[in-house]
């Protein structure tokens, strides 16, 4: 089944539309799907933490290959459903929760636009580093992290990425790989 069709299977049994509050833009795109997958197996990962799961584009996936999967979800809705199918659930925003994990824990996430700069920052300074993140990223915000010193874009969220993580792109996707589609462009 086609991840677009999972996803409407999904709003059909929920009997739930995308939040524009929380910005829930969910992943349709196998392809782009299919490649953060392969790049989350590339880090072999003991442990995977998902933000914002939404509708399961990746959590359902990651589910059959991750036995130790939490999940951290803000909407109440998606996070009963979760919880209904025995997840590892923290029912939490994101940037208030508090962060324990440890450096064996890999974070993946389909970000909400509006959170992803103050998760990379918050997370890189965490006395205890996850082992990796895989986040999906507005692409100028990825322009930014990836920023050399004396251009435009250089700035905090530049130095602080750049300190603490290894950078790289596993790919773009553009508005048609979700639904609804943003009005900008995306990078993983």
């Amino acid at each position: 089944m086609t991840a677009l069709a999972r996803l409407q299977k999904r709003l059909d049994e929920l009997r739930i539309l995308s939040k524009k509050s929380l910005g829930q833009n969910f992943l349709i795109s196998d392809s782009v799907i299919n490649k953060i997958l392969a790049a989350v197996e590339d880090e072999k990962p003991v442990r995977v933490i998902e933000v914002g799961p939404g509708c399961g584009a990746l959590t359902d996936l990651l589910a059959e290959k991750y036995k130790d999967l939490t999940l951290i979800e803000l909407d109440r809705i998606l996070a009963e459903f979760w919880r209904s199918q025995n997840f590892k659930l923290i029912e939490a925003d994101a940037l208030q929760m508090r962060w324990d994990f440890s450096a064996e824990h890999l974070l993946v996430s389909n970000l909400p636009y509006q959170i992803s700069s103050s998760l990379v920052i918050d997370r890189s300074l965490d006395p205890i580093q996850l082992k990796a993140m895989i986040l999906m990223f507005q692409k100028e915000v990825a322009q930014r992290i990836r920023a050399v010193q004396q251009t435009e874009h250089y700035g905090m969220l530049s130095v602080i990425a750049q300190e603490f993580w290894v950078i790289g792109t596993v790919c773009d996707a553009g508005s048609r790989d979700f639904k609804p589609a943003p009005k900008v462009s995306s990078r993983y």
